[in-house]
């Protein structure tokens, strides 16, 4: 309600909770919504007028399984798809980071990188086009 007061005209991102049941750090349920969640704060802020643009994620740093990025690019579509349920016209991902960024990682960049294209031509392709 405060940024529906403070910044009427404001675009916002809503963030959401990814997987990091196999990554070092976990964060990412402190940091962001769940698909329930985020449902209800697409209405609330639908109510309130606030215009909900793109939806965000990170898959935390530390990760192991680069499906953890497939499954967080899914979830995304699947809140786009509840936003424009709602009413929004939401056009923008942001997939965050958590890249793995040294060469002794387990997971290695060039394997996150593999599956990330073919995720979003898979799940948004209609966006993309």
């Amino acid at each position: 309600m405060e940024v529906a007061r403070a910044h009427p005209k404001a675009k916002l991102v809503l963030r959401i909770a990814t997987d990091d049941s196999n990554a070092v750090c976990r964060l990412s349920v402190k940091f962001g919504a769940t698909l329930k969640t985020s449902r209800l704060l697409l209405e609330r802020a639908k109510e309130l007028n606030i215009d909900v643009i793109s939806v965000s994620f990170h898959v935390v740093s530390g990760c192991t399984d680069p499906e953890a990025f497939v499954q967080a690019i899914s979830d995304a579509r699947c809140v786009f798809d509840m936003g424009a349920e709602v009413g929004f016209n939401m056009y923008l991902l942001d997939i965050g980071g958590g890249f793995p960024g040294s060469e002794d990682a387990k997971l290695k960049f060039e394997e996150v990188t593999s599956v990330i294209n073919p995720a979003l031509d898979r799940v948004f392709h209609q966006i993309r086009e």
